[in-house]
């Protein structure tokens, strides 16, 4: 089924969206080298989704956002499904980065196992102060478990806020928008649109560096592209956007922890946006469209 093409709304809500964005991204380059760029960007850069969603609706004086937050529908059976996904996919990465780590040591990262590389670590995060002044754990491994609890909370307080600013729109206003299309498509072209939403930040060099630019906002919009297959499965099991949100949540929340856990890494193939959690998010599309009968159909 070929997309309308006129669907002025989207078209607006599309367009506002890159305005805000192009702006987002300006203001970024002003404070990319200072303390106040994650502050920046969690208020002026990851909510332009629900910006522009919200000045649309302004503009046409149509409610499109109070109908994606919603929290009737919710249920345990359904709010397990992101919390199990999530679990899955974070099993699944991290036993690859260690297998892949064994077998292929020149091209994947290993986890920090001792303290002393950990204080190395932090040192070339952080810097010297912060190295000597932290507390480490028994074992740095003991991270790990601590950061998958701390991210499921995490994605059902502070970080759904986030996460659903994003997907509001993603998996709120574009599945009501372009369902119709089929959940292959649908899956492509919102995971493109969001993949190309995140470049003019990692063309400053978030992400991925200031190396190789070009290749990483290339790189992130097939990571996008393939991720968005996930939040379609959680958007159909579901019917939340909320639950969606906190999937996002609980993601952003433990990405964190490869940053800090691994010995060198490199974000084209280590963590979690690398090739590593690519294969890990093909795994669990397979795996969990299979246990929830979802077909992604190409007509």
């Amino acid at each position: 089924m070929k997309l309308s093409m006129n669907r002025t709304g989207l078209k607006g809500v599309l367009f506002i969206l890159a305005v805000l964005t192009v702006l987002s991204g300006i203001g970024y380059h002003f404070v990319k080298e200072t303390s106040l760029a994650f502050v920046y960007i969690a208020i002026f850069y990851m909510p332009t989704p629900l910006y522009a969603l919200s000045i649309h609706s302004l503009i046409t004086k149509e409610n499109k956002v109070l109908k994606y937050i919603d929290f009737s529908n919710l249920s345990l059976k359904k709010i397990i499904t992101p919390i199990l996904m999530f679990l899955t996919w974070a099993v699944i990465i991290l036993i690859l980065t260690y297998l892949l780590a064994q077998f292929f040591s020149e091209i994947f990262s290993n986890f920090i196992t001792t303290n002393e590389e950990l204080v190395l670590k932090i040192e070339e995060l952080a810097g010297k102060d912060a190295a000597s002044n932290a507390n480490l754990p028994p074992s740095p491994l003991l991270m790990i478990p601590l950061a998958l609890i701390s991210s499921i909370i995490a994605g059902f307080t502070i970080n759904l806020i986030f996460g659903f600013t994003e997907e509001i729109l993603w998996r709120g206003y574009l599945w009501d928008e372009l369902k119709e299309l089929g959940l292959f498509k649908y899956s492509l072209l919102t995971g493109f649109i969001w993949g190309l939403w995140h470049a003019p930040l990692i063309l400053q060099g978030y992400n991925y560096g200031n190396e190789n630019l070009m290749l990483g906002a290339i790189a992130f919009i097939i990571f996008c592209i393939i991720f968005s297959f996930v939040f379609t499965i959680i958007k159909v099991r579901t019917e939340s956007t909320i639950l969606c949100g906190a999937f996002h949540g609980m993601f952003n929340a433990f990405a964190g922890i490869f940053i800090v856990m691994l010995v060198n890494g490199n974000p084209f193939i280590d963590g979690a946006i690398g090739l590593t959690s690519i294969i890990s998010i093909i795994f669990i599309v397979l795996l969990f469209s299979y246990l929830y009968k979802i077909k992604f159909g190409t007509n």
